[in-house]
């Protein structure tokens, strides 16, 4: 039972932990530096780390408007990049570096519904175990996990891949 009380005294702990982040230089720089490719982003320069993300992600759902149902198939973004990157002399690119996108992309709505329906399972599964080392284990992976595919394509991770098979073999 999560009382009134400790949800108070966690949100000023979690504020409180991510301001003191701020203390440090690397952070400071980092942030700065985000905004400023944001900036640049907008003024049409994708060659930055935020702007290749936010182009690869504008060009994911473009194709996603086109081909909402079935997606273009495993592997086709690669191809999909090439033909409507705006820079040809922008790296190559193998996923949008977002998960959800990605399954959408490539498998349409069944793929981004196997995707969320494994997760809620996950996270489910975790919750009720939360006690346990096992369902602790296995609601941090949940949460990393989709946490990191926000940026990155987690999904097509040979070591993610692992965790999730054996994570979701042991999900009650």
């Amino acid at each position: 039972r999560v009382a009134g009380r400790r949800v108070v005294l966690t949100l000023i702990l979690c504020i409180s932990t991510i301001s003191m982040l701020f203390v440090f230089p690397t952070v400071r720089y980092r942030v700065a530096q985000a905004v400023e490719d944001i900036r640049q982003y907008q003024q049409g320069n994708v060659n930055t780390s935020n702007g290749l993300r936010f182009h690869m992600w504008e060009i994911a759902l473009s194709e996603i408007k086109e081909h909402p149902l079935i997606g273009i198939g495993t592997n086709g973004y690669e191809a999909l990049w090439e033909a409507r990157k705006k820079d040809p002399s922008l790296p190559r690119v193998y996923s949008p570096h977002n998960s959800f996108l990605y399954m959408m992309v490539s498998y349409g709505i069944a793929g981004i519904v196997a995707l969320c329906w494994l997760l809620f399972l996950l996270m489910r599964s975790g919750w009720r175990h939360r006690d346990t080392p096992l369902g602790f284990a296995l609601l941090v992976f949940a949460t990393v996990f989709i946490i990191g595919s926000i940026t990155d394509t987690q999904v097509i991770s040979f070591a993610t891949a692992v965790g999730l098979a054996l994570f979701t073999g042991v999900m009650e």
